[in-house]
């Protein structure tokens, strides 16, 4: 998979990190979903002991993203148009 949101660096300590720096890590679903399968693949990785998650730049996390315009996390949807 191609992560353009999170950067997946496998190794024995694992490192996956929030790559949205401009945005303060905000998290849209893009975003979630390379995490899922960055973590997915750490997971199934046999050389992958323990995983360090971070956040590029100055914030871990600034919360969901709540713009509107990018990839919105609204309450009650979903990335894949379910309820």
């Amino acid at each position: 998979m191609e992560y353009k949101q999170v950067q997946y660096k496998p190794g024995k300590v694992t490192q996956i990190i929030f790559n949205r720096p401009e945005y303060l890590n905000a998290q849209s679903y893009q975003m979630l979903a390379e995490a899922d399968q960055a973590f997915t693949a750490a997971a199934s990785d046999q050389n992958c002991g323990a995983i360090v998650l971070s956040g590029a730049g100055r914030a871990f996390s600034a919360g969901h993203d709540l713009d509107g315009g990018r990839n919105p996390i609204l309450p009650g949807t979903r990335p894949d148009g379910a309820h």
